[in-house]
């Protein structure tokens, strides 16, 4: 049967004796270290490649979602590892003490159970190395995240001082454009008020002087025109009470 078995499913370079029941399991655990190792590396090769195009993704605008995805399979990645790492150590506390007590019993040679053991614990070993290389997986994959979190932050307070300075710009030319008009305003209201019909001048000539003659209807001006103002500035109140209760009520 144990020949059977090594011709089944041993490599002929293997040293383990299936005469220890506990050398299938360190046949099979052998088999999971591999796939913790490829699974652990090819986390890490993709993290990599994030690494190096840190400028190619900056520029691009970070693939939040793929980035967390990865995070995600680190993660699970760690917890399969801690987990094996326990049910190991338990399988070698076993281990070690089945072959104190029930050793003679199965008439099990002492060195092949030393054998097993060492391969058990090599095993445990190698998960632990991946456990760590796992958890730095984790670390690097945060620091990126970070990273580009960072620097996307970083480049919205750019475009952001970008901005501020336009508008301060901006801000000046209308500042500018503003004392220029309140100068001539006075000028051009007094302009337009006289060049109205309201208003009336005749010349003088040697046989009298000139004169100044106001309408009667003159009223008529004031009463359109100070309602009217009023009415505007009203207007204008009633409009910014009701964007500034829009905008309270959006927050």
């Amino acid at each position: 049967m144990s020949t059977s078995l090594r011709t089944q499913f041993l490599p002929p370079s293997t040293s383990l004796e299936l005469s220890d029941m506990y050398s299938v399991h360190a046949l099979i655990i052998g088999e999971i270290v591999k796939l913790f190792d490829e699974s652990v590396w090819s986390i890490r090769d993709v993290i990599r490649r994030i690494e190096v195009d840190r400028i190619g993704t900056v520029k691009r605008g970070p693939n939040y979602p793929r980035l967390h995805d990865l995070a995600r399979h680190a993660n699970h990645s760690s917890e399969t590892l801690d987990v094996a790492v326990e049910t190991l150590t338990s399988m070698l506390s076993q281990h070690e003490r089945f072959s104190a007590t029930e050793q003679s019993s199965v008439n099990l040679d002492p060195n092949i159970s030393q054998q097993t053991r060492q391969n058990l614990r090599f095993q445990l070993q190698m998960l632990r190395s991946l456990a760590h290389r796992s958890k730095a997986n984790e670390s690097r994959l945060r620091n990126e995240i970070d990273l580009a979190f960072n620097l996307v932050a970083q480049q919205d307070t750019k475009m952001a001082v970008q901005i501020s300075e336009a508008a301060q710009k901006n801000g000046a030319a209308m500042k500018t454009m503003a004392v220029l008009t309140l100068a001539f305003l006075p000028a051009t209201f007094v302009s337009t008020l006289f060049s109205m019909s309201f208003f009336n001048f005749s010349p003088g000539n040697e046989s009298r002087k000139g004169a100044w003659v106001v309408s009667e209807n003159i009223w008529i001006y004031w009463a359109i025109t100070l309602p009217l103002t009023l009415a505007t500035v009203v207007l204008w109140l009633a409009w910014e009470s009701g964007c500034s209760v829009a905008r309270t009520l959006r927050r």
